[in-house]
């Protein structure tokens, strides 16, 4: 019963979070779990790039673990947030940069030589990372909902 109590909190807690902040963390409480499953469990092909790859070739180009990596940061992180847990906000600001790490050092370590990361795709993710990380940690809606301001 404390399991659920818990997550009865965390999305009466979401409904006290600014409105787009709130949006995106319950997208994130409930899409991404969800997402992580298709990843993790030989469900679905998948078209990655223009390419369609089965479960199989996902995870042998690294495409799967850089993708589960993303959506547990992205799951960690809204769940965290709704539970107003500060160190929540970390798993989100390093989501979009964490898999292409992941997917270049899978990448550099393939036998045969693979198509390494674009600069403006990595340039993307960190300039991404910084605005989220500047919204989480700057803005005072946000400060003051992780303060329990208006409880």
């Amino acid at each position: 019963m404390a399991i659920l109590e818990r997550i009865q909190s965390c999305f009466k807690n979401v409904k006290e979070m600014p409105f787009i902040l709130g949006s995106l963390c319950s997208g994130g409480m409930i899409a991404a779990p969800i997402l992580l499953l298709f990843i993790l469990l030989p469900i679905a092909d998948w078209e990655i790039d223009g390419r369609a790859m089965s479960y199989q070739e996902m995870w042998l180009s690294g495409d799967a673990a850089a993708l589960a990596a993303c959506f547990l940061l992205l799951a960690a992180g809204a769940w965290g947030l709704a539970a107003r847990n500060r160190a929540s906000r970390w798993p989100l600001v390093l989501s979009p940069v964490i898999p292409y790490a992941l997917l270049t050092i899978f990448r550099a370590l393939l036998p045969a030589p693979a198509e390494p990361i674009h600069v403006d795709v990595a340039t993307s993710a960190i300039l991404t990372a910084v605005v989220i990380y500047f919204c989480l940690f700057h803005l005072r809606p946000v400060r003051e909902y992780l303060d329990g301001v208006g409880k």
